[in-house]
């Protein structure tokens, strides 16, 4: 099974029905992170973290180990980095992403959470446009903008998705 888009995997992680079938997903997202694949790193990560949406009696047969999630999560937020600035969209989400929850190496700062959503809609990673809608709707938050709130969910409802709250 060769993976084009590695975050697709995220997608469908509680489908995997097989040992054999989650050891080929690794290998290639291994391969592709030997090729410097910042979202194949990101996506082992998550594969490795005990909160995996894994069904239960493949997590107890694959390694899941916090520490590894961590190691990968450092890896792939320096290769993720090197993506972004080359100017690939859902890289920057995902830079994004890391800020938003804090994931290491990354503290939260929601300053720089709203940059890169920023930064990853204007290279054309469209979905940003959910985060900056929640970002500028946020009455706690001090980016609370009425106006641009207003312009993202629009560009939501174009795209026919319905924005999260």
């Amino acid at each position: 099974m060769e993976i084009k888009n590695p975050m697709e995997v995220l997608w469908y992680l509680d489908a995997i029905s097989s040992i054999k079938e989650l050891h080929d997903i690794i290998r290639n997202l291994e391969v592709l992170i030997s090729n410097n694949s910042g979202k194949a790193c990101y996506v082992l990560s998550v594969l490795y973290s005990p909160s995996a949406a894994l069904q239960e009696e493949l997590k107890q047969l694959l390694p899941v180990s916090e520490e590894r999630s961590v190691e990968l999560s450092i890896q792939a937020f320096s290769l993720l980095m090197l993506e972004a600035e080359a100017g690939d969209g859902e890289s920057m989400y995902l830079v994004a992403i890391y800020y938003k929850i804090g994931f290491p190496p990354i503290l939260i700062d929601n300053k720089k959470y709203l940059e890169w959503c920023e930064k990853a809609f204007h290279a054309g990673y469209i979905y940003a446009a959910n985060d900056l809608h929640q970002i500028y709707s946020d009455v706690s938050l001090p980016f609370f903008n009425k106006e641009l709130s207003y312009l993202y969910k629009n560009v939501l409802h174009k795209i026919n998705v319905v924005p999260e709250q």
